[in-house]
């Protein structure tokens, strides 16, 4: 955080994860659930709540890791598109 800090990135929050950090939720004990940005009876369908910020338009840009889906998962449930790029060996 601090790097992209230094460079004049704004954060506009953290992304709330489950307890276990496996799974298509966002909730844990501590922050509760994280909701769907059209619905916010329906869950957000992941651990990135970057394609919630997006989608609420408060962003255009978001960057996260995908080891699992979690990117292209909750950028589904809100009608994005998110992209893992391959790696080159």
């Amino acid at each position: 955080m601090r790097k992209l800090r230094e460079v004049g990135a704004i954060i506009f929050g953290k992304t709330n994860v489950i307890q276990t950090l496996a799974g298509f939720k966002s909730d844990n004990r501590v922050y509760d659930r994280s909701g769907n940005p059209w619905n916010l009876e329906r869950m957000l369908g992941g651990s990135s709540g970057e394609a919630a910020i997006i989608a609420a338009g408060r962003s255009v840009l978001g960057l996260a890791s995908d080891l699992g889906g979690s990117t292209r998962i909750s950028a589904h449930f809100c009608g994005l598109h998110g992209l893992k790029p391959l790696l080159a060996d």
